[in-house]
């Protein structure tokens, strides 16, 4: 028809319009620009031009077809929303806008011309009227699908843009801290898409960051569950990945751990490998799972050799496994990445202090009080070992500093109790300990420690009712059987004493004051040939005991003296 009667301009422009749909631009442009050649006064000519510029990639010459065919017919809305999207891709919003809005004042009831502005208004900071446009284009396109007034492809187009408009926008709402608004976003693209992975996915992270970390997860769930059904496999990784991280903020480390070593092992390839090495290795510490920190940590370090967190995490694993030396190799790496870090200069003093190295351990709990004058475990550490260096003084004030922080911890009361027994101040002593009591009224420590301050100030019988107390409270401590048995030794009921200090030996058969002590009971009970038996063993386990040494000949001749007396009395 065209070839026999080229004057008939609006079949080239049709033409042209088939062309393009089938990628044939260069067919299409002839067939256009011969249209226009005919008819340079048609409208939907230049709007099919401007389409097929756009396809070709000359954005200026698209943008001049689209402004000609507005031109001659400003009634006609195509052009206007046409020439729009190339201006909102161009990131010209203002213009944009201005076409939208043409677009809308021709088209009222434009589902899709409402979304795009609003996306337009999104990136134009005007969110109240980006919301506004939204919900408009949700209405219109209901109530045209009530009608059936769609063609399939404009369905299809909307059934997928009116969600993802409610979904931006959430995303955009999310972005600008708008947390509540853009739940109600969420919440309505999920109305016209319920397998809507993408928004599952956002919402568990929105979520995550209002620490209602149990519903993160349910969405979490479920967008591991669509992603799945879509056989999307980067993003059901990242949505596994995802859910093992929200597990691991609901303290669900072991679970975390072990979907983070699936993702290892299945999805290597797929998973950002730096950041779930990290991970696990961050729910191995919070586990206390001291070895598998240390061998995540050491895996980690393969692909983030400067991480002072690896570093950090790897020293507290060593110091756990009574590995302080290296451990203190690891703290040192990590100070040199941050120098200032209280956390790496505490758990180094530890390791110092554990290695009986005080006036070391006193040099880190330095620093951080330095930084730091309200850290009350760096102020207790600092007393214990200033205790065992005998500065007992000094040792006071720091823990008094440290009770001044806070003052409703046992173990601190524990300590307090220790100095002045030192000092000799028996009865602070004992306050103190009595308040660690009050705090902790199933410590054995507490009672223990009420027992000997009482057995060094003599009071032998109050001793004995603590140390009760503490057995009590548990019957496995050496020392508690030790200072009982002391106490009733002094009050000379020797047979008791005698059961307590073998209480202790039967737990710590090495406790050589227990063996002094059983020694003396025993002399006392005229039982000499145990009591010889007793100081043999002692110098076995130290063959230059003063006690042993010189009670032994003493002993041996209270035998011969006894063995003498019943010789004489059945002769």
């Amino acid at each position: 028809m065209i070839e026999q009667d080229e004057s008939f301009a609006d079949a080239y422009y049709k033409r042209a319009n088939n062309k393009r749909k089938v990628d044939d631009l260069e067919g299409a442009l002839q067939d256009c620009l011969k249209s226009i050649e005919l008819d340079n006064e048609n409208a939907m000519a230049y709007l099919i031009l401007g389409h097929i510029y756009k396809d070709l990639e000359k954005i200026e010459l698209s943008i001049d077809a689209f402004k000609k065919s507005i031109d001659l017919d400003e009634n006609l809305q195509y052009p206007c929303f046409a020439l729009a999207r190339v201006l909102y891709d161009l990131k010209d919003y203002e213009q944009a806008l201005k076409y939208y809005d043409k677009t809308i004042e021709l088209y009222e009831e434009y589902a899709q011309a409402y979304i795009n502005r609003g996306n337009t208004k999104i990136n134009l900071k005007m969110i109240e009227e980006a919301i506004e446009d939204f919900d408009l284009a949700a209405k219109y396109y209901q109530e045209r699908v009530r009608k059936h007034d769609f063609t399939p492809s404009e369905l299809a187009e909307l059934e997928h843009a009116v969600p993802y408009g409610f979904y931006h926008l959430g995303n955009s709402l999310y972005k600008i801290d708008k947390y509540d608004e853009a739940l109600i976003s969420y919440e309505k693209a999920l109305k016209y898409q319920k397998e809507y992975p993408d928004v599952f996915f956002n919402r568990a992270y929105l979520k995550s960051d209002l620490e209602k970390y149990e519903e993160a997860l349910e969405d979490s769930e479920l967008a591991v569950k669509y992603y799945k059904k879509q056989n999307n496999t980067q993003d059901y990784v990242n949505s596994l990945s995802q859910r093992a991280w929200i597990k691991s903020k609901l303290e669900r480390f072991q679970e975390a751990m072990d979907e983070y070593n699936e993702l290892i092992k299945t999805y290597k390839d797929y998973i950002d490998l730096k950041d779930v090495l990290f991970e696990r290795a961050y729910c191995a510490k919070e586990l206390e799972s001291y070895e598998e920190l240390m061998a995540y940590c050491n895996a980690a370090h393969k692909v983030d050799k400067n991480n002072f967190k690896l570093y950090f995490w790897r020293g507290i694993a060593k110091y756990n496994l009574s590995l302080e030396e290296e451990a203190i190799e690891d703290l040192d790496k990590a100070l040199k990445i941050d120098k200032n870090h209280n956390g790496a200069k505490y758990y180094k003093g530890l390791c110092y202090e554990d290695l009986y190295m005080f006036e070391e351990a006193i040099k880190c709990y330095d620093s951080v009080i330095l930084s730091n004058e309200e850290d009350d475990e760096s102020y207790f550490h600092r007393a214990k070992c200033k205790r065992n260096l005998e500065k007992y003084n000094e040792a006071l004030k720091d823990i008094n500093e440290c009770l001044k922080i806070i003052d409703d911890i046992g173990e601190y009361w524990i300590e307090k109790a220790q100095i002045l027994s030192f000092l000799g101040k028996y009865d602070e002593s004992f306050e103190a300990a009595k308040k660690a009591s009050e705090l902790e009224p199933k410590s054995h420590e507490c009672y223990h420690f009420m027992g000997a301050v009482k057995l060094y100030s003599q009071d032998f019988k109050e001793a004995i009712k603590y140390l009760n107390m503490a057995l009590n409270l548990d019957e496995s401590q050496n020392w508690t059987h030790y200072y009982k048995a002391e106490c009733l030794r002094n009050l000379g009921d020797f047979h008791d004493a005698l059961q307590c200090y073998e209480d202790c030996l039967k737990i710590a058969n090495e406790n050589t004051d227990a063996l002094v002590g059983k020694i003396q009971c025993l002399e006392e009970l005229k039982e000499y040939e145990q009591a010889l038996e007793c100081a043999k063993e002692l110098l076995k386990l130290d063959e230059e005991n003063e006690f042993a040494l010189k009670n032994q000949n003493i002993l041996m001749q209270k035998l011969k003296q006894q063995n003498k007396k019943w010789w004489q009395i059945w002769n």
